[in-house]
């Protein structure tokens, strides 16, 4: 996942968008355990005070990104959270977690096929 966030960071504006507790993605970025890129937005959950799948982080996530709805893509893990974005007109990507390498691998070609 790693390479394929970085190879996306020099393709495509990229961001975070995550349910977690306060301080956690600083943390995270300091130990090296999220890449260290230069996110184009990072909506934490815990500072805008909404969560996946509610709306609301889905419509601040849309204004911070700069780009129409139909320009963002959404891998994630959770059915729900993709259904959710899906309802504001965002594409959305399953990322299977027991499949990690195919998974990098449909979102590296879905990226590609939108160029």
């Amino acid at each position: 996942m790693d390479k394929l966030v970085t190879w996306a960071s020099e393709n495509y504006h990229i961001g975070l968008l995550s349910n977690i507790m306060p301080g956690l993605i600083d943390s995270m970025l300091a130990k090296g355990l999220l890449p260290k890129l230069k996110y184009d937005a990072i909506i934490d959950s815990s500072v805008v005070g909404a969560i996946k799948p509610e709306a609301g982080i889905y419509k601040i996530a849309t204004e911070r990104s700069g780009v129409k709805p139909n320009e963002i893509l959404l891998v994630d893990d959770s059915r729900a959270n993709l259904m959710a974005a899906e309802k504001f007109d965002w594409h959305v990507l399953w990322f299977d977690d027991f499949r990690p390498a195919e998974s990098a691998k449909n979102v590296r070609k879905a990226l590609e096929s939108k160029g």
